[in-house]
């Protein structure tokens, strides 16, 4: 029995994810005002959640799926430092593979830095592959793998 809470994020929880995404991303984090443009194409192109646990927020995804037919792009799957590895991150991407299968999104593509093999063996024990790779994506000799992972209508989550 998980001792979290997934639940529908909203403008709300702005502040709290802006202060985890300074916190756990050093560089580059998401802006206030970049949580809050993603919140215009909520629910007709995107979908966000939170985890949380005794009422704080611990972690948090969101999706882009523009339409039925077209692939679903991974925005952000993050969690609180001190609570990584409590499967967490494994909840919030189900739910946002969930959502694409619902979508009807024939796959689901998303970037990870090289070297965050945690979150890497995370995306590929739900079926994510490598597709390429995107030099200097997150800065000056940080790069991105894209992941690409197929969906079909009798869509296993594992």
């Amino acid at each position: 029995m998980s001792d979290f809470i997934l639940r529908t994020m909203t403008s709300a929880d702005i502040d709290a994810v802006s202060e985890i995404e300074r916190n756990v991303y050093q560089i580059d984090p998401w802006s206030k005002e970049q949580f809050a443009s993603e919140f215009v194409g909520v629910p007709e192109t995107r979908f966000y959640i939170i985890a949380e646990k005794e009422g704080r927020t611990i972690g948090y995804g969101g999706l882009f799926a523009p339409s039925p037919g077209v692939e679903a792009d991974v925005q952000t799957v993050t969690v609180v430092v001190e609570m990584q590895g409590k499967g967490i991150g494994r909840a919030l991407l189900e739910r946002l593979i969930e959502e694409a299968s619902r979508r009807a999104c024939p796959a689901v593509l998303l970037e990870v830095r090289v070297g965050n093999e945690s979150a890497i063996h995370l995306y590929e024990s739900f079926g994510f592959v490598e597709i390429a790779r995107r030099l200097n994506y997150y800065g000056s000799n940080l790069h991105a793998l894209v992941m690409r992972k197929s969906m079909s209508i009798d869509q296993a989550i594992k």
